[in-house]
């Protein structure tokens, strides 16, 4: 008798996590931007929606805020790749850049930017869980 092995199906999932790195918090700390908005921007990211992919993990994301729509609100950087861990990494509000046409992000920022990105989306588990137990990492849940 011949024995065979049938396969109905198997269903992977990859758990992603936000997190807000404590440079973020400063950063945003005077903008009225609750979890509720981040959480959003984050789900709106894993769905592909973000602004600008800025290379090496790092996006820019707008966030519509207090009624201004994204166009007037806040601009969020944030470290992800595709099964991985999403982190917010800085924020500042629309308005606080200075004229039409100067540049958001300058080339020395975006290559710090780079560099930090290359780190976090290298953090195993373990580091992750050591950075929010120093409170250098914050989890974004639903229950906050």
């Amino acid at each position: 008798m011949a024995l065979a092995t049938i396969v109905i199906g198997t269903t992977w999932r990859v758990v992603v996590a936000f997190y807000k790195i404590s440079s973020f918090k400063r950063s945003t700390k005077k903008i009225k931007i609750m979890d509720k908005h981040l959480l959003k921007a984050a789900n709106e990211v894993l769905a592909g929606v973000y602004e600008a992919d800025l290379g090496s993990g790092v996006i820019k994301k707008r966030i519509a805020i207090n009624g201004k729509g994204k166009s007037g609100g806040v601009r969020v950087i944030i470290f992800f790749k595709v099964s991985h861990h999403l982190f917010f990494a800085d924020g500042w509000e629309k308005c606080n850049i200075a004229a039409k046409g100067v540049k958001e992000i300058e080339d020395d920022e975006l290559d710090a930017y780079k560099n930090l990105s290359r780190l976090f989306l290298n953090y195993t588990d373990d580091k992750i869980a050591d950075l929010v137990l120093h409170n250098i990492l914050e989890e974004l849940t639903d229950e906050q």
